[in-house]
């Protein structure tokens, strides 16, 4: 059951919150609005919950170099939301990639991850990559009957 103030009677529109737990895909959302005399009115539309973010990204570095740190910032818009230190068995030195797990509470949007490797001679190497967070939110058109 939706709160009464979900619903505005200004615009007549029903604002439904989409559940965080709801599983990635497309779904049907259908409100049914009842009135003390009995009438009701019924609006269906689409809400589309969007991917997780990804479990890992991999950043390229090169190849060869002995980690003596790992440290990987997560930036959206410029601003650092979250950093992280990475165990020195996320680079591998064959390939040179660096595999950064993303954490699981990141927020909705778009974020260049980089990540500082810092060598036993204080030499230090930058690298970045970037990842999209889904979201869950109403889309689609509505109906009324």
């Amino acid at each position: 059951a939706l709160p009464l103030t979900a619903y505005n009677p200004a615009s007549g529109a029903i604002t439904v919150t989409v559940p965080a737990t709801l599983p990635a895909g497309t779904y049907t959302v259908t409100v049914t609005l009842v009135t003390a005399t009995g009438t009701f009115t019924s609006s269906s539309g689409s809400v589309t919950a969007g991917t997780p973010a990804p479990a890992a990204v991999t950043v390229s570095a090169a190849p060869g170099l002995s980690p003596q740190s790992l440290t990987a910032t997560f930036a959206t818009n410029g601003t650092v939301v979250a950093t992280q230190a990475l165990p020195l068995t996320a680079y591998n030195p064959a390939s040179g990639a660096i595999t950064v797990t993303v954490p699981a509470t990141l927020p909705a949007g778009t974020y260049t991850v980089t990540v500082i490797l810092v060598t036993a001679t204080g030499t230090f190497t930058s690298s970045s990559g970037s990842i999209t967070v889904g979201t869950a939110g109403l889309t689609g058109s509505n109906t009324s009957s």
